[in-house]
């Protein structure tokens, strides 16, 4: 057999910051590279490390390498809670909200009116006056719902019977949901909730958003800006709610605090932020954190057009 012919590659290399101390991206408005894109474009380095957005703008004025299979990661957002689960049942008022509450009021005051307007058309049994049919129904409707023995006397208008046997099965059927809800609030632990879509974010207008300024973050969150559901809504909360750090502020014991607490979330490229904070956190504290996925990133490599092709070539075989 003839010996296998191998090229091995060998590259010496040292590592500079960002001219402006960014993390890299393209300016929405100019097309401008920005960060590390922007310190290879002028020559004052080789090759840049992701994650990046997706630009065309990239591909015009550096070298896009050929990626490896494990080169993708996500932008999502980041959580946090102090404990995983609900440890308190739910009330017996909260076992519906209060659109359902003012509903199933609604519905007794119709039932209530559908009798005392047939009574006072026909002119058939029923009280002397208004109030008192009012008054008679409600406690005795509440009765019922409540399981509770009443002195009422089945009526003998087939109208009346229709609407009361009506009454009756809307009764029963809210006892058992209540009943079973009441009974898997007592046996299932609630999970703490957690923030998984830009839904969920826009319906907490108290919780502040941060991100780091200058990096694939903000571009993602001016791009998502733009998104014909969501978009208006998430400018008006980034405007009245959040707050631009840096990269190492990303890892300060404030930020761990406010996530704990509720009162704040992270936008962020995942692996960057599991890597160098929640990893820490995790370890120094036993608060939980909760990493949601809103879209895919790469985790792409570029480097200068300016470096001979065959050295690009040869580093995308590796």
């Amino acid at each position: 057999m003839k010996p296998l012919n191998r090229k091995v590659l060998f590259v010496r290399y040292s590592i500079v910051p960002p001219l402006d101390k960014a993390y890299g991206m393209v300016e929405e408005e100019t097309g401008r590279l920005t960060g590390m894109l922007a310190t290879v474009l002028a020559g004052k380095a080789d090759v840049a490390a992701g994650p990046f957005p997706v630009h065309p703008r990239m591909n015009d004025l550096l070298h896009d390498m050929a990626r490896s299979s494990d080169s993708f990661t996500a932008f999502g957002i980041i959580s946090g809670m102090k404990n995983d689960y609900v440890q308190a049942p739910t009330s017996f008022t909260d076992a519906f909200d209060s659109l359902s509450w003012v509903l199933l009021f609604l519905c007794l005051l119709a039932i209530v009116g559908i009798l005392l307007g047939y009574r006072l058309v026909t002119g058939q049994g029923g009280s002397k006056t208004i109030a008192d049919t009012l008054i008679k129904w409600l406690f005795n409707g509440y009765a019922v719902l409540l399981q509770e023995a009443t002195s009422e006397k089945p009526s003998t208008f087939w109208f009346e019977r229709v609407v009361t046997l009506l009454w009756l099965v809307s009764c029963m059927l809210l006892s058992n949901s209540f009943a079973g809800t009441m009974r898997a609030n007592l046996i299932v632990i609630q999970p703490t909730f957690r923030f998984k879509s830009l839904y969920d974010v826009l319906q907490h207008p108290e919780m502040t958003v941060v991100y780091p300024a200058n990096t694939p973050a903000e571009n993602m969150i001016n791009r998502t800006a733009y998104d014909p559901v969501y978009g208006n809504r998430l400018r008006e909360h980034m405007r009245t709610n959040s707050y631009a750090t840096t990269l190492p502020g990303l890892q300060e014991d404030w930020l761990r605090d406010k996530l704990a607490s509720r009162k704040a979330i992270v936008f962020m490229e995942q692996k960057y932020f599991t890597s160098r904070c929640i990893a820490r956190w995790c370890v120094n504290s036993n608060y939980l954190f909760f990493v949601s996925n809103l879209f895919d990133m790469f985790l792409g490599v570029f480097s200068s057009k300016d470096l001979p092709s065959r050295l690009n070539n040869a580093i995308d075989m590796q």
